[in-house]
């Protein structure tokens, strides 16, 4: 059976070069002696798994000591304006509010992202603004909503931001 297949690929290897060779009209020397290279690398690869090549099947199929362990979490981003009424939030501040209220309250883990963003607020003018985006993965469950709404309930107080956007996803984490 697998001469059978390594003939079958052979003429359709032959076939493929004789129509590039009549449908293409290169100048002869490198550019044609290149065609055929594409035409013959494109039909080995068509040709290397088939159904009847039941190695090639095995060879496609991931190792089970390779699989993932998924799990369905919330992916939470919260948007945090750098400039208020009382001026913008120095460096210094953004890092204390994250070390003093964020980590705690997410201790496994949080990304944080500079971001530039823009929205209109309740002045109906456009605001650009420095930001930052803290994305944190966590369960659905009402303790991970409330700590959420501490974290940009005292944002907003201590830095007197008009709100903080928060975006939420239902997502699968593998590790």
């Amino acid at each position: 059976m697998a001469a059978v297949n390594s003939i079958a690929r052979r003429r359709r290897l032959i076939d493929v070069m004789c129509q590039v060779r009549r449908h293409l009209e290169l100048p002869g020397g490198v550019p044609r002696a290149v065609a055929v290279l594409l035409a013959i690398a494109v039909v080995l690869s068509a040709g290397a798994r088939t159904a009847a090549d039941p190695a090639a099947e095995t060879r496609t199929k991931p190792s089970p000591r390779f699989a993932l362990a998924c799990t369905e979490r919330v992916q939470s981003r919260l948007f945090f304006g750098l400039r208020g009424p009382a001026g913008p939030v120095s460096d210094v501040a953004w890092e204390t509010f994250l070390a003093d209220v964020v980590t705690p309250r997410f201790p496994d883990g949080l990304t944080v992202f500079q971001a530039s963003g823009q929205w209109r607020g309740a002045s109906e003018r456009l605001e650009r603004e420095p930001s930052r985006v803290v994305e944190i993965v966590h369960d659905e469950s009402p303790d991970a909503g409330h700590r959420i709404g501490e974290i940009v309930t005292i944002y907003k107080t201590r830095h007197q931001q008009e709100s903080v956007m928060v975006s939420r996803a239902q997502i699968n984490v593998c590790f």
